[in-house]
Formats: structure tokens, sequence, C-alpha cells
């Protein structure tokens, strides 16, 4: 005759808290807000100006962004916060393909931007944010940029 043989197994109490306690725990997420602000005493320019700017940076960056790759492409958002006279107060970094020193320099460079007072039916003056996008690609030979704000400036 075969012998029937069961396990129980049974962790105690406490084990099992300690468990459940390290898994609530590593299920924390933590972020961190990047944030830009304008340099003192620096000069504010225009989305041309800054296209301009960080094009040229991009051409500088382009070797470390692709790496061993042939080609490159990203994009950076920003929510800006402007006064009533469209100087941008802060830059927020929203969202980033690559992060990094090319991030830090259009953050950088975001902040320094005086964009056009904006009063439309849907949006004051008073109203201090606004979104810019920055999309970018380099390949081994030529790199690409453009700047979008929302609402489009004139």
């Amino acid at each position: 005759m075969r012998g029937t043989a069961s396990f129980r197994t049974a962790t105690r109490w406490r084990s099992c808290s300690r468990l459940l306690l390290a898994l609530g725990i590593a299920g924390c997420v933590t972020s961190t807000t990047r944030y830009y602000l304008p340099t003192t005493g620096e000069a504010r320019f225009s989305t041309g100006e800054l296209r301009a700017r960080a094009a040229g940076m991009l051409r500088l960056q382009c070797p470390e962004l692709l790496g061993t790759r042939d080609r490159v492409a990203g994009s950076a958002e920003f929510r800006l916060l402007t006064d009533s006279a469209g100087l941008v107060e802060r830059a927020y970094l929203e969202r980033s393909s690559h992060g990094g020193t090319f991030t830090d320099i259009l953050g950088a460079l975001v902040a320094q931007l005086q964009l056009d007072p904006i009063a439309t039916p849907s949006r004051s003056a008073a109203d201090p944010e606004r979104h810019l996008v920055v999309v970018y690609s380099c390949t081994r030979l030529a790199s690409a940029l453009r700047v979008q704000v929302d609402p489009p400036t004139q």
C-alpha cells in the first residue's frame, strides 16, 4: 500500500508582515521635478533665437547623442510659467527622450525666452502657463531641430 503524504507549510504572521512591508516600500515611486530658472542679468530672446542657439548646441552634442548609432531622434517638452509680459519665470521639464547634457542645455535656453503675451478668447494674459516642445534629430552628417510653443506665437 502506498503511503500518502501531505506537506503543510506555515508562515508566521510576523514574517509575512515583514514581507508585505518590504513589498510596499519597494513599490513606492519617487520622482524628481527638474526646472530651470532664467539667469539674472542675461538678455532674453525670442523663439527664433532659441531655435538658432539650440541648433548650434545640437551640432556640438550630436556625437554624444549618437554614440555608435547612425541616427538618433528625440524631443524635450517643457511647461513654462510666464509673467504677463511673456517673460519665462520658470521652465519645468515635463518629458525628455534622452535626458542628460543636451536636455539641460535646452532647459537653460528655454528659461531665457521672452514670448509674446497672449490674449485669446480661451486664455488671458493672466494665465501664465504655456508649453514648449523641442524635437530634434542627428545623423553623422546633419542635424535638425524644431521648436513649437503652444499656443503658437505670431
